[in-house]
């Protein structure tokens, strides 16, 4: 889980490694600009899956299966906080 606050025209990759290749993946995504014309463009291995504008929000299954099949945003209009949250197989929570 984590938030970022990219500018306009930066690239940000959202999954750094391939923590769950071969196995089961969600990705959940939130825009949190308050202007509604403030979006990032949303790709995955350089193919386009969409843009989420202020106050939208996304849950997909995802492979990442290799390096390059990794998700990365673009931001554009403006300066957009992004809160996202990798739910997968393969790791155990500690508790505390």
């Amino acid at each position: 889980y984590a938030v970022v606050e990219i500018a306009t025209g930066d690239e940000y990759d959202l999954i750094a490694n391939t923590p769950t290749a071969t196995k089961a993946s969600k990705l959940y995504v939130k825009n949190h600009s308050i202007d509604e014309t403030y979006f990032v463009a949303i790709t995955q291995n350089a193919q386009a899956i969409g843009k989420l504008y202020g106050g939208d929000w996304m849950f997909i299954p995802a492979d990442f299966h290799d390096a390059a099949a990794d998700i990365a945003i673009t931001s554009n209009g403006g300066t957009n906080k992004i809160e996202y949250a990798l739910i997968h197989e393969g790791t155990t929570l500690l508790a505390t």
